[in-house]
């Protein structure tokens, strides 16, 4: 099974990319995704190549664990993994490409191989499902990545003790 979906995300591409692949905000945005356990801590900040972590899933109220390697890695441009859980075995390449001036187009493909006769059975809904919940977590990312990329573009706050200071009030 190959699903493959893209979007535009109007941010630049190393706020889009540190969205996808920086846990934290993985799981500020994703539906499914609770945790990340890395097999070494110092891997947490330095995605690469090889890095190993375990991501944990909440689906209609059961919890899996999905053993995970970065398989490929280019930094702000692309980004596979390999996932394993149970019986299965997932591959996500996620991959940046500049669209428009300031737009990046964002495209996720999901492989799976189907080998099981009751995933080849029902390969037709799974498909289906799988789909929708890519293309609304992909809508999430998007919102997520754009809104952070709108509040970068703010002026910092300034404190009101700062301000009354500033005018020489009291």
């Amino acid at each position: 099974m190959n699903i493959s979906i893209s979007i535009d995300i109007a941010a630049p591409k190393e706020m889009v990319f540190e969205s996808f692949i920086r846990d934290s905000y993985v799981m500020e945005w994703s539906e499914f995704v609770v945790e990340y356990k890395f097999e070494e801590e110092e891997d947490r900040d330095c995605i690469k190549r090889g890095v190993t972590y375990t991501r944990a899933e909440e689906y209609l109220g059961r919890f899996v664990e999905i053993q995970s390697e970065i398989m490929e890695y280019e930094p702000n441009r692309r980004v596979t993994v390999k996932g394993a859980c149970e019986d299965w075995e997932v591959w996500t390449n996620f991959q940046l490409e500049q669209h428009d001036p300031g737009v990046m187009r964002v495209t996720l493909t999901h492989t799976r191989e189907v080998v099981a006769l009751w995933d080849r059975l029902s390969s037709l809904v799974t498909r289906w499902v799988l789909r929708r919940q890519l293309k609304q977590e992909m809508a999430r990312l998007k919102a997520f990545a754009e809104r952070r990329y709108q509040n970068s573009l703010k002026p910092p706050e300034v404190s009101e003790s700062v301000e009354q200071a500033d005018s020489g009030e009291n």
